[in-house]
């Protein structure tokens, strides 16, 4: 249930939809959810999900290959009212 609500309300998506990159964003908002918010910084949310990605690829959950890619794709998410 954590993160269904903020996956819903944030990005539009439900947890079986979610995409690596987009749960990124999320646990880059824990850090700081008024700063890393995707409607009022959302290159600050970029830079954020990227550090999570790469946190990933130090820990072995991503490969190099797979972290580039990620962090290559844009922010665009369906942001509900």
């Amino acid at each position: 249930m954590g993160f269904v609500r903020p996956l819903v309300s944030i990005l539009g998506k439900n947890l079986k939809t979610s995409k690596i990159e987009e749960g990124a964003v999320l646990v880059g908002m824990f850090k700081n959810s008024s700063l890393y918010n995707p409607r009022r910084n959302p290159q600050g949310v970029v830079n954020r999900r990227n550090v999570v990605l790469a946190q990933m690829e130090k820990n072995h959950y991503l490969t190099t290959k797979e972290k580039d890619s990620f962090a290559e794709t844009s922010f665009a998410p369906e942001l509900q009212p």
